[in-house]
């Protein structure tokens, strides 16, 4: 993980985005639950709201590098595939995202 005031992209990158990309495709193949804990500071300054819409997402513009790593993971191109193919329960971004896997 990193800290809300990481400036350092690359590292943001690799541990933000490439990790929990990882991660994500890990509990896939395993069949086991997701908990992606995302940030407040994926909605910007909040000008346009704090909805957790797919429709919102690619409009949001987060205020520092921080957030636009944990923004670039909801904007992976195959996330909406993985949520369409298993069942999902979404919080707030700002808490928490969790893919269900295996549950009745």
């Amino acid at each position: 993980g990193s800290d809300t005031t990481e400036t350092d992209m690359d590292y943001l990158l690799e541990n933000n985005v490439n990790f929990s990309i990882g991660l994500c495709q890990w509990s896939i193949e395993k069949n086991v639950r997701f908990v992606y804990a995302s940030s407040a500071a994926v909605y910007g300054d909040g000008s346009l709201g704090f909805s957790d819409s797919d429709e919102l997402t690619p409009k949001l513009r987060p205020l520092n590098k921080y957030g636009f790593s944990k923004w670039m993971f909801f904007m992976h191109p195959d996330l909406r595939h993985w949520k369409n193919q298993k069942r999902h329960h979404s919080n707030t971004k700002s808490f928490c995202f969790v893919f269900c896997q295996g549950l009745p």
